[in-house]
């Protein structure tokens, strides 16, 4: 996600956020990495509660394995 977070921050600032989707440990954690974006989802929106996110969340985790 490129985006402001609107479902916790009213005025957050533009961040990126990475979501690795692999079986394997991997521990990157202070690493630089690189990114190649493959494809657009969806348009970031405000959800109700976290729980909505995270439904929404495992969706688009289902879309990117399938693709």
């Amino acid at each position: 996600n490129i985006g402001y977070r609107p479902t916790f921050y009213k005025n957050g600032e533009r961040i990126i956020e990475v979501h690795i989707i692999t079986d394997e440990d991997l521990l990157i954690y202070g690493k630089k990495i690189s990114l190649q974006f493959k494809d657009f989802i969806r348009s970031e929106k405000k959800y109700r509660n976290s729980d909505d996110l995270i439904t929404q969340l495992n969706k688009d985790r289902y879309y990117c394995m399938q693709n």
